[in-house]
């Protein structure tokens, strides 16, 4: 996925003008915020406590032509769980994304992983280091507005990666991975 681009510049362009606008802007969403505006990026990031957002602060599904063929499969699956467990909105009383490893899924994270890895400071193997989340590659492709509900799916594809040698990092809960060999 591309990387978000931030612009800061004088507002109004005036000189000795020491406010600033800041926008960010993703080619992949197509979103643009400025300063002020409040675009969560972690799960800490909504306005409603634990990662939950106002309807206003979910981003837009992203449209399937920007995507890659991957992303593409991924979020058509996403979609259909997504509006099994009734839809993207809600908050209490709502479902969980239900546990469906499906392939294209691991494959999503394989890739995720894979973009977001670097080599590990001490063995120097290649390594995922937790951040961005993994819950990312799924609420990218489809956003929530609790996204605590991809949990259960997230989990299910992990312990699929694990099968293929993925090699968690920290013990079970940990949010580190070492990449097969």
């Amino acid at each position: 996925l591309p990387a978000c681009r931030a612009i800061a510049a004088p507002e109004n362009g005036a000189a000795g003008d020491r406010s600033v606008e800041l926008r960010l802007s993703s080619p992949l969403f197509g979103w643009v915020t400025e300063f002020g505006k409040t675009l969560p990026m972690a799960k800490g990031g909504g306005s409603l406590g634990r990662g939950r957002k106002t309807r206003e602060e979910t981003g837009p599904i992203p449209p399937r032509e920007q995507l890659s063929e991957l992303d593409r499969r991924a979020q058509a699956v996403l979609e259909g769980l997504v509006e099994a467990a009734g839809g993207r909105w809600g908050l209490s009383g709502t479902q969980s994304i239900p546990v469906e490893t499906k392939e294209v899924l691991v494959q999503l994270l394989e890739a995720w992983m894979t973009t977001h890895s670097r080599p590990h400071p001490a063995t120097g193997r290649p390594y995922f280091p937790g951040s961005p989340g993994a819950w990312h590659a799924f609420d990218d492709l489809y956003p929530l507005q609790d996204p605590n509900r991809w949990n259960p799916l997230r989990r299910a594809v992990m312990l699929e990666l694990e099968s293929l040698g993925y090699e968690r990092i920290g013990g079970a809960n940990g949010t580190t991975w070492y990449l097969p060999g």
